[in-house]
């Protein structure tokens, strides 16, 4: 599932029971992964997104390829696939949305979004000190972190109720404060332990890397004053070949 799935109101209730409080054991054949911080469209969305801020444009083809061939190597060959990777109550990565939603008033810019938490109470990934979520696996442009990105994004104008299957991206002071060549060090670090945790083939690092910093270099063009910076911005050293 990807985040969106999870504010939605419905991904929780495969992994966690809100009433009680509990984790929900994984059943014997399956497991569960939240792409953390992306929405359903990613890079492939309708031309028009009906928002009020910014969309994430970030895409979870990578985890979708990694999850895809995992899944065919344990029905194949029997190797099991990495643990479920997912908000818990027992770590304290779960949280119920009306919580993390108030905590992400700072990335906001101060407005306050109306989102009621249903019954039972939608629960989702509990965020960081970047507001981005800590559950999941989570690619370079999340982990780094390059923005805040959600899977969830207000309706426009009156700011209750979702935008349909969108997320929302902000800038971060982190991002802004590294150098290139900081960012493209960290990103490499990032997509390596993704992979060696199994969310990420490979031989698809490199592409990872490269659509991360491609994610960098957007959102340093749309600072102010941040074309240039972006434009100079260095491909991942050493990483071509993989």
């Amino acid at each position: 599932h990807t985040a969106t799935e999870y504010w939605r109101g419905d991904a929780a209730l495969t992994h966690l029971d809100p009433v009680t409080g509990r984790d929900l054991p994984d059943p014997p054949r399956a497991r569960h992964y939240l792409f953390a911080g992306l929405d359903h469209y990613g890079a492939r969305r309708p031309a028009r997104a009906d928002a009020m801020y910014p969309v994430n444009d970030v895409d979870a083809g990578l985890l979708l390829r990694a999850a895809y061939w995992t899944l065919r190597r344990w029905v194949s060959t029997g190797v099991e696939p990495p643990p479920s990777a997912v908000p818990r109550f027992s770590d304290r990565t779960a949280e119920r949305r009306s919580v993390v939603l108030a905590q992400l008033r700072p990335a906001t810019g101060g407005e306050a979004i109306s989102l009621d938490d249903g019954q039972p109470s939608a629960m989702v990934a509990a965020v960081d000190d970047h507001y981005n979520e800590i559950a999941g696996l989570r690619l370079p442009e999340v982990a780094v972190p390059l923005a805040t990105l959600t899977g969830w994004n207000p309706q426009p104008a009156s700011g209750h109720g979702l935008a349909p299957l969108t997320g929302a991206r902000f800038p971060t002071k982190a991002a802004a404060q590294m150098t290139a060549q900081m960012t493209a060090q960290r990103c490499g670090e990032v997509a390596d332990d993704l992979a060696a945790r199994g969310g990420l083939l490979a031989e698809d690092v490199g592409e990872c890397v490269r659509r991360a910093l491609s994610c960098s270099a957007r959102a340093a063009a749309a600072e102010p004053g941040g074309s240039q910076a972006a434009a100079g911005a260095p491909a991942s050293p050493g990483r071509e070949s993989r």
